[in-house]
């Protein structure tokens, strides 16, 4: 049981990075239908269109309308992340890692240690022990753009 939990958080983690990465970086368009992105942008769009219904004014319908694309981006961004966090939190919930701490460990427990990975903020109140709790903490890490964009200011530009 505990192990197809931990495969579930993998493939969340895959599914994530990879729409992440069809969605910013891969040049051409995506033809597949599903997509993570698609569904997160179609499940906002309707509510956020019908919310215009409530306002009186057109211009005050297309300035609310106008700022669905910046906040969406946002948002989108912070659901990749929040992804991507309950992810590894799965893994090592279900893998029961050990960690040193005053506390009772739980899941949440799991999901703050992943989330702080993966700011890369490090508070260390609560460390992992064996060596695969430290090797998922530092490939959550790796998998954060906290880590991952800095790096991107020595690629040459040519190739972007």
């Amino acid at each position: 049981m505990y192990l197809v939990l931990a495969f579930l958080g993998v493939l969340l983690i895959l599914i994530i990075l990879w729409d992440a990465f069809e969605t910013i970086i891969l040049p051409r368009r995506v033809a597949r239908r599903l997509r993570l992105a698609a569904l997160f942008y179609r499940s906002l769009w309707w509510p956020w269109s019908g919310l215009t219904q409530l306002l009186p004014s057109k211009k005050q319908r297309e300035n609310f309308l106008g700022l669905f694309g910046p906040l969406s981006l946002i948002f989108l961004l912070g659901f990749w992340a929040g992804g991507v966090i309950f992810g590894y939190a799965i893994i090592s919930w279900s893998l029961s890692e050990k960690v040193k701490t005053t506390e009772i460990v739980n899941f949440w427990t799991y999901l703050y240690i992943s989330g702080t990975n993966f700011f890369t903020l490090g508070y260390g109140d609560i460390t992992p022990i064996e060596p695969l709790g430290r090797a998922l903490a530092v490939v959550s890490a790796a998998a954060s753009p906290a880590n991952a964009l800095p790096r991107l200011r020595g690629v040459p530009q040519h190739l972007f």
